[in-house]
């Protein structure tokens, strides 16, 4: 089966599950979530900025959002490094078999390259699981309303944003990454960022 087509089918499964379909949820009840879900224990606001979506050479929108921790996490955090900003869940399996490299991307930077993980709206501690067992230690984020996803008008699973030293988007990559892609991304989004200052 092409990748296309395993990756529209993977799509709709996600849009059926979260009830993103008008009338449609996979198992025919819709669910409500409070408001009060979305804050962290501080008040700080949950989600993210909405705006007419990324735009290569333009800022990458702000999210705020919680780790499997519970910590709560900024984008702009990560502000002078690069960052491999990856969209993915562990029920689709072209994220499954791209974790790896994220790990290994983490694990071998030079400390200017930070990958950050958002995952589509999966229980906390499945998630901190499923990175465990990969020995996963890169900021891993839920998404819990699809807000950070909305925001970047996410198509599909697994999607990749790479972000410059100033918080600039400056490639992006749709579908599963492979090793040569992730290097040659992070020198092309580095390259830009350096150049991008005065």
């Amino acid at each position: 089966m092409p990748l296309n087509a395993v990756a529209l089918i993977v799509l709709l499964i996600w849009l059926l599950d979260n009830g993103r379909l008008p009338g449609l949820s996979s198992n025919g009840s819709t669910t409500s979530v409070s408001d009060s879900d979305f804050y962290s224990t501080s008040g700080e606001p949950l989600g993210a900025d909405r705006g007419s979506g990324p735009g290569l050479g333009k800022p990458a929108p702000e999210f705020t959002l919680l780790d499997t921790g519970g910590k709560v996490v900024h984008l702009s955090d990560f502000r002078g490094k690069v960052v491999v900003l990856n969209f993915w869940a562990t029920w689709c399996p072209p994220c499954r078999k791209e974790f790896p490299e994220l790990v290994k991307t983490y694990a071998g930077g030079t400390g200017d390259v930070v990958v950050v993980g958002i995952n589509m709206q999966e229980n906390r501690d499945q998630v901190r699981a499923f990175a465990d067992d990969y020995g996963a230690d890169f900021p891993i984020l839920i998404d819990p309303k699809a807000e950070a996803a909305d925001a970047y008008r996410l198509l599909g699973l697994p999607s990749t944003y790479f972000i410059d030293q100033q918080g600039v988007l400056r490639e992006q990559h749709f579908g599963l990454l492979k090793r040569e892609i992730i290097d040659d991304k992070i020198g092309k989004t580095r390259a830009a960022g350096i150049a991008a200052v005065p």
